[in-house]
């Protein structure tokens, strides 16, 4: 699925399987932490970010059940909780089931 994000769209959208979406608008945010030594050096250092485009991101982690509907199947390893984060996914599953 495919999905146009215009000035004039919604903020958040729910599909047709109850995933709610919100609109990361474009623009600007300082990412990662100060150097002040209480984080990680992976989070280090801070710098400016700029989105470019506007983008919709799913409110919490996809289900096991949303996961299962949309690709077929549950790779979860606990897998008799359709209500739980989906988990047990590799980098490419991600991606395929993002696409």
């Amino acid at each position: 699925m495919h999905v146009t994000v215009s000035n004039s769209s919604p903020s958040t959208y729910t599909n047709s399987l109850g995933m709610t979406f919100v609109l990361i608008p474009a623009g600007t945010f300082t990412m990662g932490s100060p150097s002040d030594g209480s984080s990680e050096s992976d989070e280090k250092p801070q710098h400016q970010v700029a989105l470019t485009q506007p983008f919709y991101m799913q409110t919490t982690e996809v289900t096991q059940a949303q996961r299962e509907a949309v690709m077929g199947k549950n790779p979860s390893v606990f897998h008799e909780c359709p209500t739980c984060p989906v988990e047990g996914v590799s980098f490419n599953q991600v991606k395929t089931f993002t696409i």
